[in-house]
């Protein structure tokens, strides 16, 4: 279906196939939007593309409409975003993510609360991987279903993992103890083998603990499992500002790769 004079063609509910020929365009930005073609999300997700006759351009969105949460992430050109939102049935209430040249097209839609931030989406592969040059002080484990409640209470301190037991099933987390008390950890938010790319996140060390390369050998710990794995591309967000963490991951081998904005939005009365 044509939108207006731009001619572009919007599908708002496609195939795995169709989505993922899109998004691995820019595999590290769509990390996200490819993992949730698998399960336990794809029962939740709807992705929409938009094409424009005798071109190559192209847009995608997620809307992922889970019972927990809900979000929204775009990619593509701007136009193309414009037609789908123009034509998707939006939820009322959804965290946005997108880079900041899709910010005002959701701003006709959507009125942002005031938890919004700047984050960097980092990467690292087989050939950038840099292992830390010295053995950590302390061992480092794989965690099980077993470990629930220890890493529940060291999330208590970092409320923003929204860790759920349910992670330790779908994916990988790491730790480390000092006499038998879980000190550090990370873990993934997403695994998606078909596609070759894994996301990190909750990558947290007790405040009692820090300065002592902990998160360096939990993250360094993640990546080795997960290129053996057959991951090609690991990918994790950092907030913009947090120069520290940035700094901890691009001795890893991590390569900058976008900046984007993510905030919670509601939609506008019309």
């Amino acid at each position: 279906m044509a939108i207006g004079q731009t001619k572009w063609s919007v599908a708002l509910d496609v195939s795995d196939a169709e989505a993922a020929a899109v998004l691995e365009q820019d595999r590290i930005w769509s990390s996200f939007m490819l993992a949730d073609l698998l399960p336990p999300f794809r029962a939740y997700s709807r992705y929409a593309l938009a094409t424009r006759a005798g071109s190559n351009g192209h847009a995608a969105c997620l809307i992922l409409q889970h019972p927990a949460f809900t979000v929204i992430s775009s990619y593509g050109a701007n136009a193309g975003v414009a037609a789908i939102l123009a034509q998707a049935a939006l939820p009322k209430h959804a965290l946005i993510q997108a880079q900041a040249q899709h910010l005002p097209l959701f701003e006709r839609y959507y009125r942002f609360e005031t938890n919004g931030r700047e984050l960097l989406r980092m990467a690292v592969s087989a050939r950038t991987f840099r292992p830390p040059p010295s053995a950590p002080a302390l061992p480092v484990e794989q965690l099980t279903r077993a470990d629930a409640a220890a890493l529940g209470e060291l999330y208590k301190l970092y409320p923003e993992a929204h860790f759920h037991p349910d992670q330790l099933e779908h994916g990988v987390f790491y730790g480390l103890r000092r006499d038998g008390r879980l000190l550090a950890t990370g873990g993934t938010h997403a695994v998606a083998p078909a596609y070759g790319i894994a996301v990190l996140g909750g990558i947290f060390t007790h405040p009692e603990a820090r300065r002592q390369g902990h998160a360096t050998t939990i993250t360094a710990a993640l990546v080795v499992h997960l290129l053996a794995q057959g991951c090609r591309d690991v990918v994790l967000n950092v907030v913009a500002e947090n120069h520290l963490a940035i700094s901890v991951y691009t001795r890893l081998g991590f390569q900058a790769h976008v900046r984007y904005w993510t905030g919670q939005g509601i939609c506008r009365e019309d």
